[in-house]
Parts: C-alpha cells; sequence; structure tokens
C-alpha cells in the first residue's frame, strides 16, 4: 500500500510541476501556465485523491470487501478538495484513475506471491 502512495505521490508531482494549472482560488487569465514551481499553479491533478486512492485501492485488489467500504475516503477527499477551492473536478477524476492505476500495478506486480504461496515453496 504504501508503494503504491509513493508512486501515486511522484506521478502527480511530476504532473503538478509540469503542467502548473492554476488552483480555483487563484484569479488569473489562463488556467493552464505551463511549467511552474509556485504552489498556486499546482492544481492538477490533486495530489491527496491520488495517494488515498493509490492506498486504499492495494487493499481492495488484496481483499475487495474490506477494500469496498474504505473506498468511499478518497472520494470523500476529493470532494473536500474541490469544497475548500483547492482542485477542480477534472483534477479529481484525473488523480483517481493516476491512484488507481498505481493501485494496480503494486496488486498485478508484487503481490502475484502472496497470493499464491505454493508456487514460491516448489521454486
Amino acid at each position: 500500500m504504501l508503494i503504491a502512495l509513493a508512486m501515486a505521490g511522484a506521478v502527480t508531482r511530476v504532473f503538478k510541476i509540469g503542467v502548473g494549472r492554476a488552483r480555483p482560488s487563484i484569479e488569473s487569465e489562463a488556467g493552464w501556465n505551463g511549467p511552474s514551481l509556485s504552489a498556486r499553479f499546482h492544481a492538477f491533478p490533486s495530489g491527496h485523491t491520488a495517494i488515498s486512492t493509490a492506498f486504499f485501492g492495494v487493499l481492495f485488489f488484496v481483499n475487495w470487501r474490506i477494500g469496498l467500504a474504505c473506498l468511499p475516503i478518497p472520494a470523500l477527499i476529493g470532494f473536500s478538495r474541490m469544497y475548500v477551492a483547492a482542485h477542480y473536478l477534472s483534477d479529481v477524476v484525473c488523480a483517481a484513475i493516476i491512484g488507481a492505476l498505481c493501485a494496480f500495478l503494486v496488486a498485478h506486480f508484487f503481490l502475484k506471491e502472496i497470493r499464491n504461496p505454493q508456487s514460491a515453496i516448489k521454486n
């Protein structure tokens, strides 16, 4: 879960710096400003949403019943980021997709041996 969280955080950070989208609370003529190191222009994608989706997404892939119960947490985090005017809906949706992809990659590549412990014993 922590590996997926770190992956999602790194991916979103690269996008934030490269895209430079202004936050909704910033009054600017252009919403997309290009590469920027200023935190005022780091709206796309939402890092909070991406890392929470990645974290709980791995739990969903490992145990879908517990994971399904925890999936409202990233949804509430995404909603709260829009409510406080830190992100647009597109920022949150893209971040959720990034988080889900990172969770899937971690579950697919890192959890193979855990799912089938008999294959590890035979090797």
